[in-house]
């Protein structure tokens, strides 16, 4: 089969998406360095990356939280503007440049025209959805203050029950 063929097959279902996304980043729960993984995104992305453009929201959100389980950073970008994705693989080059986990995931805005970002780490989406932007200093600051979140969340998360 085919790797174009593979890749569409991926995004034909939550499964395939979140292999697509998990794919993406290093020591995700799916083997990324096989021939057939294709990751469908533009090849001038040099970060981890997975296209789930045409998929519904609710299989991005899945995916998404299920590739960014384990400390993970995923940065959805909803929408084309060349511009911000740029941007926003600059961001992503940073954090991994500094030891973080991190992948970026293109979809479908819900809007036609809109463009907005929504960060996922260890499968929660830690924002909401925020309006994208071209200042790469400013979206790290919303990355960074998203990894604080994450932390506080996951200290006051209970802890479960030891077994005797």
């Amino acid at each position: 089969m085919k790797s174009g063929a593979l890749g569409n097959k991926f995004l034909s279902g939550v499964a395939g998406a979140v292999m697509t996304v998990a794919a993406a980043l290093p020591g995700g729960a799916y083997a990324g360095d096989s021939p057939e993984v294709d990751l469908s995104c533009p090849a001038e992305i040099t970060v981890p990356c997975g296209n789930l453009r045409g998929a519904r929201g609710e299989v991005v959100r899945t995916a998404v939280a299920r590739a960014s389980v384990g400390d993970r950073i995923v940065l959805i970008h909803y929408g084309d503007d060349q511009d911000v994705i740029d941007n926003a693989e600059r961001v992503i080059r940073h954090f991994i440049k500094h030891g973080k986990t991190a992948a970026l995931a293109l979809a479908d805005p819900e809007e036609p025209g809109e463009e907005s970002f929504q960060v996922y780490i260890d499968a929660l989406p830690i924002t909401v959805k925020f309006a994208a932007m071209t200042d790469p200093v400013k979206l790290g600051e919303v990355l960074n203050a998203a990894i604080v979140r994450s932390a506080e969340v996951t200290a006051m998360a209970p802890t479960p029950p030891q077994g005797g």
